[in-house]
This record gives C-alpha cells, sequence and structure tokens, in this order.
C-alpha cells in the first residue's frame, strides 16, 4: 500500500532461492505531500490562471472535476465505503486531464503532469480496493459503469 503520510519510510527486501538468501536491497524515500495536499495545490495553480473564453471554461470544468475528488473521503481517509468513489475519482481526475488538455492558449504541460499523478494515485487507490475486496467489486463496478 502506497503511504499518504508525511514521512521517511523505508522498504526492506530480500530474494531467495531454495530457502537460501541471495541478496538484500533497501530503499528509503520520503513523502513530501499528501495526496489532498498535492490536490489542494493543483486547485489553487489552476484558479490562478487568466485565460479566455473556451480556456477559461475548461479550466473550470478541471476545478470542478478535481474538486469533486476533494470532496469524497477517498482522498482524505482512504475509507471509502463504495468501490465506486474511488472509481469516481479516477474518472474525475481523467476528465480533469481531458479539459486541460483542450486549453491551448496556456502551456499547461506542469499541471497536466500534476494532473497524471493524481491519476496514478487514484488508480492505484481503487486497484487496492478491488485486490482487497475481490471479484465481487469488479463485478459491481461493471454494473455501475454499464447503467450509467
Amino acid at each position: 500500500k502506497l503511504p499518504d503520510k508525511v514521512d521517511s519510510y523505508t522498504i526492506k527486501t530480500e530474494l531467495y532461492e531454495n530457502e537460501s538468501k541471495l541478496e538484500g536491497a533497501e530503499l528509503s524515500f520520503d513523502v513530501t505531500e499528501t495526496v489532498l495536499s498535492r490536490l489542494d495545490k493543483l486547485v489553487a495553480e489552476l484558479e490562478g490562471l487568466e485565460a479566455p473564453g473556451k480556456d477559461s471554461r475548461n479550466i473550470r470544468k478541471a476545478i470542478t472535476a478535481l474538486s469533486s475528488i476533494r470532496s469524497r473521503a477517498c482522498v482524505t481517509t482512504s475509507n471509502c465505503t463504495s468501490v465506486l468513489d474511488y472509481f469516481y475519482d479516477l474518472r474525475d481526475a481523467v476528465h480533469a486531464a481531458s479539459y486541460m488538455r483542450e486549453v491551448t492558449g496556456i502551456d499547461m504541460t506542469t499541471l497536466r503532469l500534476e494532473t497524471e499523478d493524481i491519476i496514478l494515485l487514484t488508480g492505484r487507490r481503487l486497484y487496492e480496493k478491488i485486490k482487497a475486496d475481490g471479484t465481487l467489486l469488479l463485478n459491481m463496478l461493471n454494473v455501475s459503469i454499464v447503467s450509467e
């Protein structure tokens, strides 16, 4: 599971062959921002942009999609009650990136890359939920997507 708390972490791994240890490795890394703080920062940066016409509308749509992610319990607590909430977070992150891609009057490269990070994070959380709760969730998700 990916950590979402500002802290330093160490991952230790060992490789075995026929019950004898071949080697071990250790990886240390720091988490400097939570998903929520990254999301807030991204929304604030988008809100600070000035763009005319269609670009402005697409930026507003991206802000709305990202704000929808923030409003769900998945980002703040990682305890969504429904797999659909995890799915909607991923869907909204993809929509936000899509809206940003439509902006042509401003260089949105950095902001789109930050949104792609949000896509990866929300996708990972959806995967972890499905992995933990099994195929029943996949069936539930499939029924919901088909009915929308």
